[in-house]
Parts: structure tokens; C-alpha cells; sequence
């Protein structure tokens, strides 16, 4: 008799162990399906919110046309200033050219001229010889 309790007592845990897993299974299955539900109605609406031409627009300008007006904003104010420095590179160049003419035009710039033609002179000389 021991023999058929206890493959009644198996028997019985097995059952109620799948009725178990099935009930916890479809509950499961249940819960998940209401949560689907939910987020989609959720979705929904913050899909046609997003979906307005205006919000459109809105994310269109902040995303791209803002960054592009300040990035050629940079730009110029770049420009201006390499600008800037140029011209006064060019000032200094011309102000250099103008004190080297000044000084070749003088007694000293024929003086030294000279000084730079006479080797130069000198090799031509022995050259010819």
C-alpha cells in the first residue's frame, strides 16, 4: 500500500505543480499583454506630439540652423580678427621696405652698396684674367 500512496502523492505533486507553472505562465502572459497595452497608448501619444509640424520645425532649427548661424558667426568674427593682425603685418612690412629705401638712398646705403659690389667686382676681375 505504501507503494500506491506514494505514487498517488507523486502523481498528485506533478499535477499540481503543472497546474501551477500554467496558472503562473498565464498570469505572466496576462500582465505583460497590459503593460503592451499601456506603453502603446503612451507611444501613441507622445508620437503625435512629436509629429507636429511645428515640433518638426522647432527640432529642424534647433538641431541644424542654430549651430550652423553660430558656427559662421565664429567664422567671421575669426576672419575680423586674422584680418586685423594681417593689416598690421602688411603695415610693418611696408613701414621696413620704405626705411630700407630711405637708408639705400642715402650716403650710407651707396656706401654699403659699394662695399657689396666691390668683391663681387673683384671675382668678376680675376675672371676675365
Amino acid at each position: 500500500m505504501k507503494v500506491h500512496q506514494g505514487s498517488v502523492d507523486s502523481y498528485l505533486q506533478s499535477v499540481i505543480m503543472k497546474t501551477i507553472d500554467n496558472t503562473s505562465s498565464l498570469q505572466a502572459y496576462h500582465e505583460a499583454k497590459l503593460k503592451v497595452s499601456k506603453i502603446n497608448d503612451f507611444l501613441d501619444k507622445v508620437e503625435k506630439k512629436a509629429n507636429k509640424p511645428e515640433v518638426i520645425i522647432k527640432d529642424l532649427v534647433s538641431s541644424f540652423l542654430i549651430p550652423d548661424v553660430e558656427r559662421k558667426k565664429v567664422e567671421r568674427d575669426l576672419q575680423f580678427k586674422e584680418r586685423r593682425f594681417l593689416e598690421a603685418a602688411r603695415k610693418t612690412i611696408k613701414n621696413a621696405e620704405l626705411e630700407a629705401g630711405s637708408r639705400l638712398n642715402t650716403d650710407q646705403g651707396i656706401n654699403y652698396m659699394q662695399k657689396v659690389n666691390e668683391p663681387a667686382a673683384a671675382e668678376e676681375e680675376e675672371k676675365k684674367e
